[in-house]
């Protein structure tokens, strides 16, 4: 052990070298150009389109439920008709990206009790309300179906620029609170609507 209380053989650029090297060779991948320098670190070489498919392949194997979780999460965002761009896997958690104001609220609107949406009146929804109390509204509402999930959410104004959608960046989540979200999705897109 270092004094930091890391196993040697993770820091020594030689013995992680070797240790990548046999989990490589096991997945059938050479890395002719895996050697340590003189800095210490492990360098990794160039490789040929196919030896960096085969790492890639043997790397998204490693994240297999990362990424169902992102694909359950696209299929009950797309069964329940909300435009959401295909969530992405980044640093082992689900983002879920941006999503514009009008699917914000449809979003709150699918996943709030029977009763207390704002779409629930007996009046035409708001869509005129504040942006930014839609964005603090649905978070509360996700973390609620995520277990304290989504932490956090970004306002962007509709761009004067390019004209760009209001947009709500949404935080990251772990699978767990990823597959809690897909399957509130899901269940409140199957329910009957109420009548009216």
């Amino acid at each position: 052990m270092t004094s930091a209380g890391v196993p040697a053989d993770e820091v020594d650029p030689v013995g992680v070298m070797t240790k990548l090297e046999s989990v490589l060779n096991a997945a059938g991948i050479k890395l002719p150009g895996l050697r340590p320098d003189a800095r210490g670190l492990v360098e990794l070489g160039s490789v040929v389109p196919a030896t960096a498919t085969a790492l890639t392949r043997e790397l998204r194997g490693g994240l297999a439920r990362e990424y169902e979780t992102a694909e359950a999460v696209r299929q009950a965002a797309a069964a329940a008709g909300l435009r959401m761009q295909p969530p992405m896997v980044v640093r082992r958690r689900v983002h879920l990206g941006d999503i514009e104001l009008d699917t914000a609220e449809s979003l709150d609107d699918l996943l709030s009790p029977a009763g207390t949406s704002p779409a629930d009146s007996a009046d035409e929804p708001d869509r005129t309300a504040d942006p930014e109390q839609v964005a603090a509204r649905l978070i509360a509402r996700l973390r609620e179906v995520t277990g304290g999930g989504f932490l956090n959410a970004t306002f962007f104004g509709r761009c004067p620029r390019c004209g760009g959608h209001e947009l709500i960046e949404l935080d990251s989540v772990t699978p767990d609170q990823a597959l809690a979200f897909a399957h509130a999705v899901a269940t409140a897109a199957s329910e009957p609507a109420p009548a009216n």
